[in-house]
């Protein structure tokens, strides 16, 4: 996904004093969104209320997966005291969250993760985006069994985006029917520097309670905030 490291740019930039740098958000259809970096170096205080349930519903150990600046890993490593390995395929974000005090942190993908037992896998800021596309879903789901102990858990949030396809008149502009709304393609930009294009998902809880238990998974909805929600799920 972010072969030329867009957000190990920015995240760098932003230590050395660009407080103000942001990364670009491009998706057909859609106007450019923007990500002020130094969003991703919130405290527990300002993190959505979803973030803070789920990093206090984690239990033992716990792999921080997309872990970015670091925020998540953190606060359960300084203030739940727990031991979290953090991951993430930017080596520019690994070297940030070293840099910030996060003890534990490999720049890899998720998908070339060895076996291992984990209590808990923590994905957040759209955690469902790891499951990259509904006929991906099933390897997710595959890799996650591997990583987990019997019994443990995965915390994830989405967001349900069949709104942004209606007009103020309440209209849908685009056939919901046609494709699953929330599989998206999508490429991040910093300054110059942009990545190549890649999936992501949005799930409904619905769908993704679905996906889950096709894949032997159990999912139960945790909390609700707007058009997003937090799930936790458990293999069976």
């Amino acid at each position: 996904m972010n072969s030329q490291d867009v957000f190990g740019k920015a995240l760098t930039a932003y230590t050395k004093g660009a407080t103000d740098a942001q990364i670009i958000v491009r998706a057909q259809d859609f106007e450019d969104d923007y990500i002020p970096v130094s969003y991703l170096y919130r405290d527990y205080s300002t993190m959505p209320v979803l973030e803070r349930t789920a990093l206090n519903r984690c239990q033992g150990a716990v792999l921080d997966i997309g872990c970015c600046a670091g925020s998540h890993s953190l606060y359960l490593q300084d203030v739940r005291k727990l031991p979290v390995t953090a991951i993430d395929i930017s080596p520019g974000a690994t070297a940030v969250c070293q840099t910030r005090g996060v003890c534990d942190v490999s720049t890899i993908d998720f998908y070339d993760l060895p076996a291992s037992s984990y209590d808990t896998l923590l994905l957040l800021m759209n955690g469902t985006g790891f499951l990259r596309s509904l006929k991906k879903a099933s390897s997710f789901f595959d890799k996650a069994r591997t990583l987990l102990v019997p019994g443990g858990t995965i915390l994830m949030d989405g967001s349900d985006i069949r709104h942004v396809f209606t007009n103020d008149n309440g209209e849908l502009w685009k056939d919901l029917d046609k494709n699953y709304f929330g599989e998206m393609k999508y490429q991040i930009c910093y300054g110059q520097t942009c990545s190549a294009t890649f999936d992501w998902l949005y799930l409904d809880y619905p769908k993704l309670s679905q996906l889950a238990h096709e894949n032997r998974f159990k999912a139960k909805c945790i909390q609700e905030d707007g058009n997003a929600y937090l799930a936790e799920l458990m293999a069976f």
